[in-house]
């Protein structure tokens, strides 16, 4: 079981494209420490879900690879490694202005 929390969570939501493996498990325990969530996650994963991730920058809480894709969080995959070298091996063979001009 793979295991993401605080930072790592806030890293996945700052990523264009994340990838997980359909064992891995969410957790955001900000609450129970009584600190403020880092790096933007407040800001970034309500932009991302919305109204879902209230109840879990509010109150914490754990959650599943198939809840987080739900959310639009991460794609769940069998390889996550290997998805996201093929991913980027496409990438590298797509347009390179007309990728340049969508992510500015």
């Amino acid at each position: 079981m793979v295991w993401l929390r605080g930072a790592g969570i806030s890293l996945a939501v700052a990523c264009d494209f994340a990838f997980a493996s359909r064992n891995a498990r969410f957790v955001l325990a900000f609450q129970n420490l009584g600190i403020v969530p880092d790096t933007g996650l407040t800001l970034m994963m309500a932009r991302l879900v919305g109204a879902r991730a209230l109840r879990y920058l509010l109150i914490g809480g754990e959650f599943t690879a198939e809840e987080a894709e739900a959310m639009g969080l991460v794609k769940v995959v069998d390889d996550p490694l290997g998805e996201a070298l093929r991913f980027a091996n496409e990438l590298v063979q797509g347009p390179f202005r007309l990728i340049r001009m969508v992510r500015g």
